[in-house]
């Protein structure tokens, strides 16, 4: 078996990290995969094609899979992309934007080649007349994340139950393992033993919905005035969106700015005793929960998106309304429970092992594959 993937970026974002990894893993399970995506500008910092260094499947930057209104790039793709299905005898173009979508999907229509979608989002695809020409025009499989997404994507596309298929998401069960010998940054920032820290992982952007976060923090620590709020991340507008408010609120002493971290994010990400996770970005399947859950955190999440059928409340974590008041008020409940956050943690590392082992989406995809071929 044959797979061409197209990813029409460049960026090592939050959809293309599991894009990849799924890649490996249909690469180890035997079937030959093609990775195509965008050639990165010289001066890239990071890029999807510097994270595929010394990748084992094949990587191809040939293509233009520029997005944006560029017909006559669009044009030379489709071509060069049908040809390439041709000459590679590719069985399945597997497509992850709507961009590569419909380029992807044109060119094979002109193959024996089977196309498949995979939406990132976390979300219902989309029913607007273009959603609907990829999905009934250019599409023989579609793949989601969420369970509740499955049920309106069939609702809102009757008549193909057997065209949508969940996959669970994925994490690397074996890298985010807090009892292997990652350590933690807090005599770094200067943490006492006895502080708990929430923690968030995430771009600074303007929906992430910091106030809310900052108000709740503030309120939690009346009750526990040595918890700390740590963020790990980075954005263009990090000190308007969270710097100044955090310093206009009088937190500056409890809120930790880490900035991005690579080599030492376990450690950094080890700190935390809970982690707080309220609006999705754009890996719709919130990467950074699973790694929490993975290492055995505990996760406040607010009920957005795939949040709820991630994090069961009470069970493995807290599910909460995103109100600077519910939020506060979770923030202090596992702050002063060490046994709760303990319980909710082992639970996660539970659930995570069981459902987010990349074998598992493996061999779910390996299948949509298979019976997408009969």
């Amino acid at each position: 078996m044959r797979i061409l993937h197209l990813f029409s970026d460049w960026k090592w974002t939050g959809p293309a990290e599991p894009a990849v990894q799924m890649s490996a893993g249909l690469n180890a399970k035997g079937i030959e995969v093609f990775f195509a995506c965008q050639r990165p500008p010289a001066n890239a910092r990071q890029s999807i094609l510097q994270k595929l260094s010394g990748a084992k499947f094949h990587v191809i930057t040939d293509f233009n899979l520029a997005k944006g209104l560029k017909p006559l790039k669009g044009i030379s793709d489709i071509k060069a992309i049908r040809k390439f299905i041709r000459d590679r005898h590719i069985d399945i173009v597997h497509t992850h934007t709507d961009h590569d979508h419909f380029i992807g999907g044109t060119a094979a229509r002109g193959t024996e080649a089977r196309i498949v979608r995979t939406n990132h989002k976390g979300v219902p695809f989309r029913t607007n007349i273009a959603a609907r020409y990829l999905i009934n025009k250019l599409t023989d499989a579609y793949t989601t994340f969420t369970e509740t997404g499955l049920i309106a994507d069939n609702k809102n596309y009757p008549g193909r139950e057997d065209f949508f298929y969940k996959l669970n998401p994925s994490i690397d069960i074996g890298r985010f393992n807090a009892e292997g010998n990652c350590g933690n940054a807090r005599k770094e920032f200067g943490i006492s033993a006895n502080a708990a820290v929430a923690g968030i992982v995430a771009r600074v952007q303007r929906h992430r919905k910091f106030d809310i976060l900052f108000k709740a923090f503030k309120t939690a620590l009346k009750d526990m005035p040595e918890m700390r709020l740590m963020i790990i991340g980075r954005g263009t507008h990090i000190n308007e969106l969270a710097v100044e408010p955090a310093k206009n609120m009088g937190l500056e002493h409890a809120v930790i700015f880490t900035g991005y971290r690579d080599v030492d994010y376990l450690s950094v990400l080890n700190t935390f005793d809970f982690k707080v996770f309220l609006v999705p970005g754009s890996d719709g399947t919130c990467r950074a929960v699973r790694e929490a859950m993975a290492m055995g955190k505990p996760v406040i999440a607010s009920n957005n998106g795939i949040l709820p059928e991630m994090v069961e409340n009470e069970k493995t974590g807290l599910v909460v309304k995103d109100t600077p008041e519910d939020l506060a008020e979770a923030m202090v409940k596992l702050a002063k429970n060490p046994e709760l956050r303990q319980r909710l943690g082992r639970n996660a590392l539970i659930k995570a092992n069981a459902e987010y082992n990349p074998q598992i989406q493996i061999t779910q995809m390996f299948d949509v594959y298979i019976r997408t071929l009969k």
